[in-house]
């Protein structure tokens, strides 16, 4: 609960206007949804190219658009609105007993006119390869081996393999293998 007196007073409403810096050109919502499907059919077809070892092909279309409306107690208010657009494409490949799977998705906080841009065929082939070439890969032997990390990926693996771990909220649970460990 809330205790002690009022620390403002709300003001009269003024609308500030900002620049969309994604401006979209052709509203989700305002698109056929025969235009969306002839995306992930050629997405699927592509896929199913790459050979009889890939057995399922899974595509999604997901768009949203929010209206946004923001208002503070200084009396200032703004609009906004924010739209995705995002297609994905999973593929299961499978050899006798051995199955593979891979997945991709590409999308922008854009409208429809980013999907013209993209090679459906080629992005759902591209995900079926993937698949393909994982089936038919040798395993992995196991031992020590020499790992090369790109200078920008370094932060990303110590963060994953060891950042989540000093978290608050692992190490309070006693999730982490950092809980119960001050001072040592």
């Amino acid at each position: 609960s809330f205790s002690g007196d009022r620390v403002c007073e709300a003001k009269e409403l003024k609308e500030v206007e900002y620049k969309n810096l994604t401006p979209v050109e052709i509203s989700p919502n305002n698109a056929l949804n025969e235009e969306k499907k002839q995306y992930l059919l050629a997405a699927t077809n592509g896929a199913l190219s790459v050979g009889e070892d890939v057995k399922q092909v899974i595509c999604n279309f997901t768009d949203v658009e929010q209206n946004i409306l923001v208002v503070n107690s200084n009396g200032v208010y703004a609009k906004d609105v924010r739209t995705n657009c995002r297609a994905s494409v999973s593929v299961v490949a499978q050899n006798g007993n051995k199955t593979q799977t891979a997945n991709n998705n590409t999308g922008r906080n854009m409208g429809m006119e980013f999907f013209r841009t993209v090679n459906f065929f080629d992005f759902g082939k591209d995900v079926a390869e993937v698949a393909k070439t994982m089936l038919y890969a040798d395993e992995c032997k196991p031992g020590k081996m020499t790992v090369v990390v790109h200078n920008k990926f370094g932060g990303v693996l110590l963060h994953e393999a060891c950042v989540h771990s000093l978290e608050a909220t692992s190490v309070a649970k006693g999730l982490s293998v950092f809980s119960n460990k001050i001072g040592e």
